[in-house]
């Protein structure tokens, strides 16, 4: 009898925060997803039981890493000041994206335009 291998939910959500923003909701199907983390199909579909609640999933750890890094370096740094954090932040997300070759953008905003109108 084969043993039960234990898969990392959370890395399979970091994962799932590339892939969406990669190619989008709706380019990415199951298949693609359970691909990119080498694991079987049921395993996916134990963890999370529909495509829906990955990305919901997905999205709430993009805004939790998100409001994160915010709180650190708009809120936390108070040494220096409110228009000089904010440009350190821009200054930072520019940096971020453009080591990426300016490939992908927002999470949150590919996936509100792609489903926002039509799927709660």
């Amino acid at each position: 009898m084969g043993r039960y291998k234990k898969y990392d939910e959370k890395l399979a959500i970091e994962k799932g925060i590339n892939l969406f923003r990669e190619s989008g909701y709706h380019n990415t199907s199951a298949a693609d997803i359970v691909n990119s983390l080498n694991i079987p199909k049921g395993t996916f579909f134990g963890m999370f039981n529909t495509k829906e609640e990955y990305v919901l999933k997905v999205l709430q750890q993009y805004i939790d890493d998100t409001l994160a890094f915010m709180d650190k370096s708009l809120y936390k740094n108070s040494t220096i000041s409110a228009a000089k954090r904010l440009k350190l932040f821009y200054s930072s997300l520019s940096n971020y994206f453009s080591n990426e070759g300016c490939t992908y953008g927002c999470l949150l905003n590919t996936l509100t335009s792609e489903v926002g109108g039509y799927n709660d």
